[in-house]
């Protein structure tokens, strides 16, 4: 069985209900359908699919659509901010002459 815990799982599907964690199975309360990108999927639509699908992890497959790895929206959002800073950096020395 495959699927992913989160946080969000915790507080929807064990907090909401009362439940008693310590007397659970992570796979009755996991969330089963999971939303996949790949390794060549482009930021641009991680960005939507994080959007879209009111998602905050995604699950990063390999060519053989095994887990490479785990990108959330905290991750993109400090790539957006870090090309954004060096953007910002280039255009200073640009218009200020020291490139």
């Amino acid at each position: 069985m495959r699927g992913i815990f989160t946080e969000r799982d915790v507080l929807r599907r064990v907090v909401a209900k009362q439940l008693n964690p310590t007397k659970l199975i992570i796979s009755t309360v996991m969330t089963k359908e999971v939303i996949c990108c790949h390794i060549d999927t482009k930021i641009s639509e991680t960005q939507s699919v994080f959007k879209n699908r009111r998602i905050r992890h995604l699950p990063v497959l390999d060519d053989q659509d095994r887990l490479a790895g785990l990108i959330s929206i905290g991750d993109l959002n400090a790539y957006r901010a870090h090309e954004q800073e060096t953007t910002i950096q280039f255009l200073h020395e640009y218009l200020y002459g020291t490139v």
